[in-house]
């Protein structure tokens, strides 16, 4: 089990393939969940986000296609995202940005 507080994307990304993860407060665990790491995308960078329902983001600047990894363990890609929406997530509430400036504005599949 990996802690989360005062981690770097850089050393979250060297997590084995598939690692439970649990955030803290404090001493307390507060929320674990087990994910696989990457995208379907191997050449695409996972971005971890401060979120309740989403555990990482990338964006393939060349195809302008937007990922996103949920908590459930979900993997969506978006299609056609200008660059500004993977900037806006970055300084946005993650979960509430997804919902109204992603989710119904961009077509979208699940992987």
């Amino acid at each position: 089990m990996a802690d989360l507080t005062g981690l770097r994307n850089e050393a979250l990304s060297a997590l084995a393939v598939e690692d439970t993860v649990s955030y803290t407060a404090g001493y307390e665990p507060i929320k674990k969940f087990t994910f696989m790491a990457g995208f379907p995308d191997p050449t695409v960078e996972e971005i971890f986000l401060p979120s309740s329902t989403i555990i990482s983001a990338g964006y393939d600047a060349a195809q302008r296609i937007l990922y996103l990894k949920f908590k459930n363990s979900s993997i969506y890609r978006y299609f056609n995202v200008p660059g500004f929406v993977m900037d806006d997530l970055m300084v946005c509430s993650p979960g509430n940005y997804v919902q109204t400036s992603i989710r119904n504005i961009y077509e979208g599949e699940r992987c």
